[in-house]
């Protein structure tokens, strides 16, 4: 067994060592093995968040509109551009947002890598620190990357969609923190200075300046795709403490040409989060500070600051031993630092803060790993209360930290034998990345995601509101209808549960129990579209056509861009006979949402049940001119067209319909009845 491990050890030390001949070769083996063990992730469903920010979000509709100039100052704009344009190239197909989501993860572990490299340099020329025996600056970077690339707490943040925001921030917040490293250690020393810019001296501030300027737009690029890169200030005053200036002299010379700066940001970030800057009212911008500095007033500071402290540990656990992960923990908060194991975190706490502190003059490397991770860590595990206590993918950008305390305790190692440190590394990368791959396995299957988190959380009625949705959603309406059930259980007040709870009943036909639920999900919120429009579907399928036509105009009027509730309205006419009225309720509302091709569509039917080809054709005409790869619209197009004898016409449509959708069986149909030739 010895032997086996020797050999395999040597093998995997002799490939190392080829590898890091070439920089670009460790790169293309971080993007390899990302793909290896993310690729079973590529056709994972939207889940949770997922529909309420990408899928149903109108704002990405058109990514042009992010070209507007009221459009520039949205928060997280940058990563909102980058889903309109998934949506656009490809509408709802999952694949494309997966691709991105894994390209950015390979970009950010690639980020790592070149940042580690970038920081042992810093420490080597302006610390003197002398790099651990048998190991190089690049087999530290890589195995950090690595590690960081593998990690299957790392999934939330990649196979979760909608957690673009959490990677997208990380990468612009590394490339701020590298370039501004590049640019501090490129900086001349006083006797550059000294040359001035009339000398050839003076060329020597280019470059540095250059990676500056690049330093800034990074950091706003963080900001601008996700707020928790707030902390990039800190994090960089923290850099130029540990690797290149801890004079009292320095920092005060620093700090009065910073505070200026640092006052324009902060000002900038109350008025960015919806604060109004009102110099003659201190009291009133103290307010702003406050209301902008907090996603939730349920939770006051101070309860959702000692609930961090488990929850920092509990990261910390996740991290040392990825097991028992979830969606949603649902994670309760606590108000009182005397609870339960709560004094132990603080202790904890206070061991890591205190040892980046103590470590910056003996151990920078180490003082770097835990200053990172706290710091990183500082907007949402602090004093801004947000509305859950716990997620995994907080722990994205932190974990780089972690990782290079990993790859530390690892250099151990390798001075006594190089063997055992690359075999123990390839293991643990190799387990690590097992972990993520089975991992991704879980989320291809929301019912066993959300069941996961049930078993985790016993008590999460969010949990089980969601569970009973990917169970409704895979047609087992009776165990969604026990999960709602129990959500309501749990939290009478749960106003997407009372409605779920109502739309599984009326799936079961049970429509008379279903319409209790809307009326008391309609309670909790009163004027709520989609409660005005489920209790108006109930009415529909009830045939009590004049409470349903009342549900569903109150519907659109609480929300006009209810497509659903319009073109329900319209089938209600219909059912009537009253088809001019149906008419009038699609053409108005085409006219006035000129987007919304499934009115267009049915407005075009309409008008080709009521022998009314012409118009038809020229409503189907403006519709796939909004919606170009919908094959239903092209099916359509070509049934138009064979009933005004336009052969080629149809035969093109019916074409363009199964390039699109190959076995669409209208448009196989249709085919059929084309003449030949």
């Amino acid at each position: 067994m010895k032997t086996m491990a020797f050999v395999f050890g040597t093998f995997c030390d002799a490939f190392c060592a080829k590898i890091l001949r070439r920089r670009s070769a460790a790169a293309l083996l971080i993007v390899g093995v990302i793909a290896l063990i993310y690729a079973n992730g590529l056709h994972t469903p939207f889940v949770f968040d997922d529909f309420h920010s990408v899928v149903d979000n109108p704002r990405l509709e058109n990514p042009v509109h992010f070209l507007q100039h009221a459009s520039l100052g949205q928060s997280r704009i940058l990563v909102d551009f980058t889903f309109a344009l998934n949506k656009a190239l490809g509408g709802d197909d999952v694949v494309g947002y997966h691709l991105v989501n894994i390209a950015i993860h390979a970009l950010n572990a690639w980020l790592v890598y070149a940042l580690t490299l970038t920081l042992w340099k810093a420490l080597r020329e302006k610390r003197g620190l002398d790099f651990p025996a048998n190991l190089s600056p690049d087999e530290w970077a890589l195995v950090t990357s690595l590690l960081f690339a593998c990690h299957p707490v790392q999934t939330q943040a990649v196979t979760y969609i909608v957690q673009r925001y959490a990677s997208m921030a990380a990468t612009f917040y590394l490339l701020s923190v590298l370039c501004f490293v590049k640019g501090r250690l490129m900086w001349p020393s006083s006797q550059q200075w000294a040359h001035g810019p009339g000398n050839r001296g003076g060329r020597a501030f280019l470059l540095p300046g250059l990676y500056f300027l690049l330093c800034f737009v990074g950091g706003a690029a963080a900001f601008f795709s996700k707020q928790n890169s707030a902390s990039l200030p800190l994090m960089l005053a923290y850099m130029e403490f540990v690797l290149f200036d801890r004079s009292w002299r320095g920092w005060l010379r620093k700090a009065l040409v910073a505070l200026p700066f640092v006052i324009f940001f902060g000002l900038f970030l109350v008025a960015h989060l919806g604060g109004t800057v009102e110099w003659r009212d201190f009291g009133r911008l103290l307010e702003d500070v406050d209301r902008a500095t907090r996603e939730t007033s349920a939770v006051d500071r101070w309860t959702y600051a000692v609930t961090q402290l488990r929850v920092i540990c509990i990261y910390l656990g996740l991290l040392l031993f990825p097991v028992r992960q979830c969606l949603d923990y649902g994670y309760p908060f606590v108000s009182s630092v005397f609870v339960g194991w709560t004094p132990l975190a603080a202790v904890l706490l206070l061991a890591m803060a205190a040892t980046a502190i103590v470590g910056v003059r003996r151990h920078p490397w180490v003082s770097l790993a835990v200053g990172w991770f706290l710091i990183a860590l500082s907007v949402e595990s602090s004093i801004f209360p947000i509305r859950d206590a716990l997620f995994e993918h907080r722990l994205y950008l932190p974990s780089v930290g972690f990782f290079w305390a990993i790859t530390w305790l690892l250099s151990w190692i390798a001075p006594r034998s190089r063997t055992a440190w690359v075999l123990i590394t390839v293991i643990l990368i190799v387990a690590l990345g097992t972990a993520t791959h089975l991992r991704n396995r879980i989320w291809q299957n929301p019912a066993a995601l959300w069941r996961e988190a049930v078993e985790r959380n016993p008590f999460h009625s969010r949990a089980y509101n969601n569970y009973g949705k990917a169970l409704m959603d895979q047609g087992d309406d009776a165990q969604a209808q026990k999960a709602f059930e129990t959500a309501l259980r749990l939290d009478p007040k749960n106003f997407e549960a009372h409605l779920n709870l109502g739309l599984s009943l009326a799936r079961q036909g049970l429509i008379g129990e279903a319409l209790p639920a809307f009326q008391q999900s309609l309670a909790l919120r009163p004027e709520n579209p989609k409660a005005l429009y489920n209790i108006g579907l109930a009415y529909h399928k009830m045939r009590l056509y004049d409470a349903a036509q009342t549900y569903y105009r109150r519907a659109l009027q609480a929300d006009p861009f209810m497509e659903k509730a319009a073109l329900n309205l319209a089938n209600l006419f219909v059912e009537q006979k009253l088809f001019d009225q149906a008419l009038e309720m699609l053409g108005s509302y085409a006219a006035s949402h000129p987007d919304a091709a499934d009115v267009l569509h049915n407005l075009a039917v309409l008008h080709l049940q009521n022998g009314r080809p012409d118009e038809a054709q020229k409503v189907v005409d403006e519709a796939l001119s909004r919606r170009p790869r919908s094959a239903p619209l092209w099916v359509l197009k070509a049934e138009l067209s064979l009933r005004l004898g336009q052969i080629e016409a149809a035969r093109t449509a019916l074409d363009q319909a199964l390039r699109l959708s190959p076995k669409n069986a209208q448009a196989l149909a249709l085919k059929k009845q084309l003449p030949s030739g």
